[in-house]
């Protein structure tokens, strides 16, 4: 599996017609900021970039967990994100020969709910999900389904989980960030990493 995302994801545009522009500043919702990094744009995916990926991990077996920018056009924490850019990349991706190498989208990176709340995630988590299958189904593929929010706080999870209440079967994954060797003293183990753990 590669996972291709991080810090910077919500910060990257899919660059479906060739008009993306590296930089932009704080983007046009602010002082709304939503992305880890700065500037709004902080990078172009072009789709010859994005079929040599795909390419590539086909080639060579790897399965591919891509972040999706969960901030582009989103005003504001509690509202929808900007869906046509993501709707472009898994149309794209559905087109490709190399499409089985995509194997998940993620949905954001560590931004629950500092800059989007955990409701809002889900809500857009769960159209996303109708997109890719859609986008997958149109060409006879499985779709790969969306997982998230690859959050670092225990309580963001819960709320995730929450949030979703019944809907729980949506969605194949929640996706939690963990770094027990990152600090100068070991941290005892989140208990939302645990089955047993209910919120």
């Amino acid at each position: 599996m590669l996972r291709l995302g991080g810090s910077p994801e919500d910060s990257i545009t899919f660059d479906a017609d060739g008009s993306c522009v590296a930089g932009g500043g704080d983007g046009p919702f602010a002082p709304y900021y939503c992305s880890q990094v700065h500037p709004y744009t902080y990078g172009c995916l072009t789709p010859a970039r994005w079929e040599a990926v795909l390419e590539f991990a086909d080639a060579v077996g790897f399965k591919i967990a891509f972040g999706l920018n969960g901030c582009w056009g989103r005003p504001g924490a509690s509202d929808p994100m900007d869906f046509s850019n993501a709707r472009a990349l898994m149309e794209a991706t559905a087109a490709s020969p190399h499409a089985r190498a995509l194997a998940y989208w993620e949905l954001s990176n560590e931004v629950v709910p500092r800059t989007i709340a955990a409701a809002q995630w889900v809500a857009d988590a769960l159209v996303l999900k109708g997109m890719s299958e859609a986008a997958f189904g149109a060409k006879g593929l499985p779709a790969p389904p969306v997982v998230g929010p690859d959050q670092a706080a225990g309580t963001a999870i819960s709320e995730v989980v929450q949030a979703l209440g019944g809907k729980g079967g949506q969605l194949a994954a929640v996706v939690y960030h963990q770094y027990p060797r990152q600090f100068r003293r070991p941290r005892a183990p989140q208990k939302t990493t645990s089955p047993q753990n209910k919120p």
